[in-house]
């Protein structure tokens, strides 16, 4: 964690081979910018390759994608006033 650029969600243990998930963040004008950059690996080597080219990164990026949505509504709208009530 670099407070308040960035932090890395890592895998220690897991089904991946190998996954890192890192949020940067950039003020700009009227906020913040979030960006998220996503290395992966899937076991199983060639078979785990072609899981990875035929399935695995399209459902990765969607489901940060729909995260992103999530995370967005819920910033810019009251939403986020229940993660702070307790």
């Amino acid at each position: 964690m670099k407070k308040p650029d960035m932090f890395v969600d890592e895998q220690v243990k897991g089904d991946f081979k190998m996954m890192k998930h890192i949020h940067h963040f950039k003020p700009c004008d009227n906020g913040t910018i979030m960006i998220d950059v996503v290395e992966f690996e899937a076991p199983y080597g060639n078979v785990g390759k072609l899981f990875n080219k035929l399935y695995l990164t399209t459902y990765l990026k969607k489901l940060i994608e729909q995260r992103n949505k999530v995370l967005k509504d819920v910033a810019e709208t009251d939403k986020w006033r229940k993660f702070l009530s307790n």
